[in-house]
């Protein structure tokens, strides 16, 4: 097994510190060329010791550090820090370093940037393994013009601010373990000496103290699951037993239906730095095959997926608005007009259209319950309501359930579904 090899590359206008292991020279190619993308705060050498033993199985891997993070350049002045120059960034980065088959690994924040690429690029990822990576907490609603004067006076007291300094690397580790108080003096002393720089009197840490304002977008999960619909490639969720969770956790998940899920025992959220040989295995399985052992698929069947439509012959009463809104929530992107439910899937050409109209024929029958729907070339229109009562039953709402699964499996237009009003 080799050792690193590091670079520099511009990648969206930026300098990016890239770090290379590569397997022993056999003359084979490498099994796969495994992308990491580091998290908040945390530099690319963070994936060492997964890395190292990725490349003992024969795989390429390949991380980086983040803009304003480590040894990358930090914006310019004026400059900020938004996700999606995140997603520029990693879209340059990856032009450039992997031509080939892309298997992106995402810890935290990079996480949620690598599910951001593979919805935006759903056909350039070819497996994506999250660490943790689901994205941030929502938080509490604020103003948004209160939120944007707070982001300009912090920004400016930051910029302000002399930086701290500290005398060794050991006090820097010291800070480290407020977070992470099991982190070894020897691994701890390697991640210290990579995420600081060098200034007189001591050292600082590396990634631009802008980051540690709070910015003047809010994160917000109905964005965010709409990436996550996008996303076409196998996808492997890796959770630490007591690691991080947002509170609308559930509903992240169930925007990728087909996800693997795989929980690790006694870790937490810094699974990368405390059980590498698990994190490298579950890479290496789900890479390799596509399984990997204890894992579950992430969305069984629950609510109106695990339920089926009933005859219905009349007699009963149509549901009213305060009956549907709780219906709806579990069925979003569908409208309820008119005593119908309606909603429109976007796919890339006619053929992948009526693909997904023979899937969704197969369930209507399996249901005993159709939809109404019309084609224009590469958009199907959904129409669902229960005839015999003119209006609006359970059933119309599990069916749209059902038919949204199909979509999801299908990933119509990158998943990325467009309504327009009617």
């Amino acid at each position: 097994m080799s050792g690193s090899r590091e670079e520099t590359l511009r990648a969206n206008g930026l300098l990016h510190h890239v770090i290379r292991w590569e397997p022993a020279g056999t003359g084979a190619a490498p099994a796969a060329t495994i992308l990491c993308a580091h998290g908040f705060l945390d530099v690319g050498f963070s994936f060492r010791q997964v890395a190292e033993r990725l490349v003992a199985k024969g795989h390429r891997v390949i991380a980086f550090d983040w803009r304003g993070h480590g040894e990358s350049e930090w914006v310019g002045a004026g400059g900020y820090y938004h996700f999606m120059d995140y997603v520029a960034d990693l879209a340059d980065l990856v032009r450039q370093l992997v031509p080939g088959p892309l298997h992106l690994v995402g810890h935290s924040m990079g996480g949620t940037a690598a599910a951001l690429f593979a919805g935006s690029f759903p056909e350039r990822v070819e497996k994506l393994i999250l660490l943790e990576g689901l994205g941030p907490e929502e938080g509490k609603p604020v103003p948004l013009p209160v939120r944007a004067a707070k982001w300009v006076d912090s920004v400016r007291m930051v910029r302000e601010r002399a930086p701290r300094v500290m005398a060794t690397l050991e006090e820097a580790l010291g800070r480290m373990r407020i977070q992470n108080p099991s982190l070894s003096d020897e691994l701890g002393l390697e991640l210290a000496g990579h995420s600081t720089a060098p200034v007189d009197g001591g050292f600082r840490w590396s990634f631009d103290p802008i980051h540690q304002t709070r910015g003047p977008y809010p994160f917000r999960t109905e964005n965010f699951i709409e990436f996550l619909r996008a996303i076409r490639a196998p996808t492997l969720l890796v959770d630490g037993s007591e690691g991080y969770r947002a509170a609308d956790q559930a509903d992240r998940r169930a925007a990728l239906p087909h996800a693997k899920l795989l929980e690790l025992p006694e870790v937490g959220h810094m699974m990368h730095w405390f059980a590498p040989d698990q994190v490298a295995a579950a890479i290496h399985d789900f890479v390799t095959c596509g399984e990997v052992p204890g894992a579950s698929a992430d969305a069984a069947p629950s609510g109106l997926r695990a339920k089926r439509c009933v005859p219905c012959e009349g007699g009963v009463p149509k549901l009213g608005p305060a009956e549907q809104a709780p219906l709806l929530r579990e069925v979003p992107g569908w409208r309820s007009e008119d005593d119908r439910l309606r909603r429109e899937f976007v796919f890339a050409n006619f053929v992948e259209a009526m693909a997904f109209l023979d899937r969704v024929a197969a369930l209507a029958e399996d249901e005993g319950h159709h939809p109404d729907f019309t084609v224009h070339y590469n958009k199907v229109d959904f129409t669902i309501w229960t005839h015999a009562i003119g209006g609006l039953s359970e059933n119309d709402f599990i069916l749209a359930a059902k038919i949204d699964e199909l979509a999801a499996a299908a990933r119509p237009n990158g998943g990325a579904e467009h309504e327009k009003g009617r």
